[in-house]
């Protein structure tokens, strides 16, 4: 429980890109004399909150399945979570009809470091070759 925080914290920097010139992705495309500071902090903002609400589901799933002795709660890698975990959580609590939004949400927050590492590799190569922009 004692690394549970800094790891949060260490989620969030990373599925912001911090260190990967992501923000520079996103603001290269902004106009020249655009204020950027406001941005990217609603950027941060919105990608926190969204990363607390997933784990909170998340946790909130495995919980629920170890108070009720389901052996699925030991599963810990993303693949495992969403296609074992989850849905079994779902099953078990009688909420099936939620499975669709749950497994929605754990995909986004899954590929939304993806999306911002793919965009400034991008927008490196649409700047070192002239390319239009669309």
């Amino acid at each position: 429980a004692a690394t549970l925080f800094p790891d949060a914290y260490g989620q969030v920097f990373f599925s912001l890109g911090v260190c990967f010139g992501t923000m520079f992705a996103y603001g290269s495309y902004n106009k020249t004399r655009q204020p950027l500071i406001c941005n990217a902090f609603l950027i941060g903002i919105i990608d926190f909150i969204f990363s607390l609400i997933a784990g909170f589901g998340v946790w909130g799933g495995i919980g629920y399945l170890q108070k009720m002795n389901n052996v699925a709660y030991t599963q810990s890698s993303s693949v495992g979570l969403i296609f074992i975990a989850m849905p079994a959580a779902a099953v078990q609590s009688g909420n099936a009809g939620y499975l669709g939004l749950l497994m929605f949400t754990l995909w986004i927050s899954g590929i939304d470091s993806a999306v911002g590492f793919v965009e400034g590799f991008v927008t490196n190569i649409v700047d070192a070759t002239k390319l239009k922009r669309w």
